[in-house]
């Protein structure tokens, strides 16, 4: 009978992780507590005298140890902390499943690992014929610590680098601020040396009346100044292509009532003359009014 061995064909677990104990590479399979995993058995040399022993015959024991040099038992007080259930292959007696659960964390047992002794025993003599011990097992809370586990660890930041790293930020708004600063005053330099042209050349005002119709003169003459005296031509010929014919004859109705009733009196002849404004000016002869306009202005505006 001493012939009979029982031998572990696999054992499941979520996973498997390497270690070295004692100068031996071993593996330690990982379960989760309350978590059902299976051990794969077979009976070997079990044939004696024509008779066959199979688990037909044996009863399958387990019980729970820890894994160390010594056979030592986890012991309890309430709580059992192994459950199993075997199931015999119908088709063949020597071999069988066996479910398992452990019901304990190796945390709680100061991160111990466990073993499976598995002992093949006669039901009336309690003889035990064979035994086999499992792959050391390691009990977790959940699956989510061996995700935990693989993850690297981070590097614990020193008092020093979390200086570094306020400098840092310090240094990197100071540039800004800097950089703030030098366009602020590139364009003050360039304001210094081309300042803009004067709101009015020799024409002065008086001061305003309120008067709505000054106060849109003394605008329309602020734009023109500070149209650059090349652009003048064009701006005047776009503004009166968009607008209608009746706009034209207003303004030149205008630009009549400013040089009789006021320019034309204060004016010497040479100056009337370079003026060149025409009493009535026709909307229908635009190029006409435009060269005259611009004339007008030039002479009105740049003296």
């Amino acid at each position: 009978l001493t012939s009979v061995c029982l031998h572990i064909l696999e054992q499941s677990s979520l996973a498997q992780e390497s270690y070295l104990k004692n100068g031996i590479q071993k593996k330690v399979h990982i379960v989760v507590k309350n978590t059902p995993f299976q051990i794969f058995l077979a009976l070997s040399g079990n044939t004696i005298a024509d008779n066959i022993i199979d688990f037909n015959i044996l009863t399958l024991e387990a019980s729970l140890l820890y894994d160390c040099v010594e056979e030592k038992t986890v012991g309890f007080i309430n709580t059992i902390p192994l459950d199993y259930s075997a199931r015999i292959n119908p088709a063949d007696g020597s071999k069988c499943v066996v479910e398992v659960t452990i019901k304990i964390l190796s945390s709680q047992h100061e991160d111990s690992l466990f073993k499976l002794k598995l002992r093949a025993i006669e039901p009336l003599s309690k003889h035990c014929f064979c035994e086999a011990m499992s792959s050391p097992i390691q009990v977790i809370s959940k699956p989510e610590v061996i995700k935990k586990k693989n993850q690297p660890r981070q590097k614990k930041r020193t008092r020093d680098d979390q200086i570094y790293d306020i400098l840092s930020r310090i240094e990197g708004r100071l540039e800004k601020q800097q950089h703030t600063i030098d366009i602020l005053q590139k364009d003050r330099e360039v304001l210094r040396s081309h300042p803009p042209p004067p709101v009015f050349s020799s024409l002065q005002y008086s001061s305003d009346s309120g008067d709505p119709l000054e106060i849109a003169i003394k605008e329309f003459v602020l734009a023109f100044n500070r149209t650059k005296k090349e652009d003048r031509p064009n701006k005047i010929r776009q503004i009166l292509n968009r607008n209608s014919p009746e706009f034209s004859s207003q303004l030149a109705e205008l630009m009549n009532h400013v040089w009789v009733e006021g320019y034309q009196a204060t004016c010497n002849e040479e100056i009337q003359a370079q003026a060149q404004v025409p009493l009535a000016l026709l909307p229908s002869e635009p190029e006409l009014f435009e060269n005259s306009l611009e004339s007008f202005c030039k002479t009105l505006f740049d003296l």
